[in-house]
């Protein structure tokens, strides 16, 4: 990382970069922001990742109303590409509020408290790529038109509860509030699985 820091309710923040010369990761933990690339422009939410690439530009800021709180880092190198990629193209990622990832950008912010030192600079980075690889392993959840998340780990920790029980797909489906149908195209989307190799 280049630099890194975390922003509590950044009322008023606004930032224009025409010619970055390096990535940005923002983290929003809370409230809510904005992005503007020139693709258009995203609303940014608790939860949401932003991956911002050199050399594009873009603008963002905090909301007027719920200015967001988040984590940033500006990092580079000649690997960056490859952590980046199995990410997707998008610059924002609907990754949730992960209390792991929340604690690995503590842990980071904590590093810098206790000086910067060469040995700190070598820890930071190698907990920056190992933190870029864990979020394409990230547990797959998905927002349903009724507003609900579906998430595989609260599906698959129903499944493991019953692993010895019988427990048929229209149980399994109503637990989440979901027809048969689709609950299983919803799981099969985000696994590459029918939920039925699971249940009985």
């Amino acid at each position: 990382p280049l630099a890194l820091g975390f922003y509590p309710n950044a009322l008023n923040h606004r930032m224009q970069r025409s010619a970055p010369e390096d990535y940005l990761l923002i983290y929003c933990r809370s409230g809510q922001g904005w992005l503007e690339t020139p693709d258009g422009r995203l609303d940014v939410a608790g939860g949401d990742l932003l991956l911002l690439p050199k050399d594009q530009a873009h603008a963002y800021g905090a909301d007027n109303a719920r200015p967001w709180s988040i984590y940033w880092i500006h990092f580079d190198g000649e690997l960056v590409g490859d952590f980046l990629r199995p990410l997707g193209k998008g610059p924002l990622l609907r990754i949730g509020v992960q209390p792991r990832l929340l604690a690995e950008l503590d842990a980071l912010l904590n590093l810098r408290k206790q000086g910067l030192g060469l040995r700190h600079f070598i820890y930071a980075a190698h907990q920056l790529p190992a933190w870029l690889a864990s979020l394409a392993v990230l547990p797959a959840r998905v927002k349903l038109k009724s507003g609900r998340v579906l998430d595989v780990d609260a599906v698959q920790a129903v499944m493991r509860a019953h692993l010895h029980g019988s427990l048929s797909l229209d149980e399994l489906a109503a637990q989440f509030k979901l027809s048969r149908f689709h609950f299983a195209k919803t799981y099969r989307a985000l696994t590459g699985q029918a939920p039925v190799s699971y249940t009985h």
